[in-house]
């Protein structure tokens, strides 16, 4: 369960556009809960953070590991995003 409330609270910064503590909370629970279901959805929302923030290479980045580390999810909305974030 832990896993899944670190990935909610996330959204909860998020929802409230407190990105920095939304961008931390979502690389916390992508680093220590890496194994667990929510872990794709940490590390995607981290990317969309950063482009929130303006982070558009940090964004890429994260995008980047995400389409290496899940090839097969989310391709449509990844593709969405690295646009959003002006990725090479």
């Amino acid at each position: 369960m832990a896993g899944n409330a670190q990935y909610w609270l996330g959204e909860t910064y998020f929802s409230a556009s407190q990105f920095e503590k939304a961008a931390k909370t979502f690389g916390l629970g992508y680093e220590k809960y890496s194994t667990h279901e929510k872990a794709p959805d940490n590390l995607f929302k981290l990317g969309v953070t950063f482009v929130k923030m303006k982070e558009l290479e940090k964004a890429c980045q994260v995008f980047s590991i995400f389409e290496g580390n899940y090839p097969n999810m989310m391709a449509k909305r990844i593709a969405i995003e690295k646009k959003n974030a002006k990725c090479q």
